[in-house]
């Protein structure tokens, strides 16, 4: 299958698990124009990507078990805040009047620096 299709597949079987309105396997199968192998493969696979998917009886609908989503990219730039950068050694260093945020990244050996 091509990859665009996949993710696309990824993104709408994300959607509606964020929404907690899948129905039982056979319903999002259904939904999903999928048989329901087909869907249970791609629910394992992303179990394994680490997609913390669970269902429920009660509402009989899959969920996340924590908080997250699909990202909208295989590629995501990540900005660390202040903080996280002062729990992993850094700290503010002023240098005329050049305020950054630098970090010694240790398995790497070297520096970090954010001009904000």
């Amino acid at each position: 299958m091509p990859l665009l299709k996949y993710i696309a597949r990824l993104k709408r079987i994300d959607d509606l698990i964020s929404k907690k309105s899948t129905g039982d396997s056979f319903s999002f199968a259904r939904r999903l124009n999928l048989s329901r192998s087909m869907l249970l493969v791609y629910l394992k696979e992303m179990k394994e990507l680490g997609f913390p998917i669970k269902f429920t009886k009660s509402k009989n609908s899959y969920y996340y078990e924590e908080e997250g989503k699909l990202t909208t990219s295989l590629f995501e730039k990540r900005h660390l805040t202040r903080e996280e950068l002062k729990k992993i050694g850094g700290g503010i260093v002023n240098s005329n009047n050049l305020k950054l945020i630098c970090n010694n990244i240790r398995p790497m050996n070297y520096n970090l620096c954010i001009h904000y």
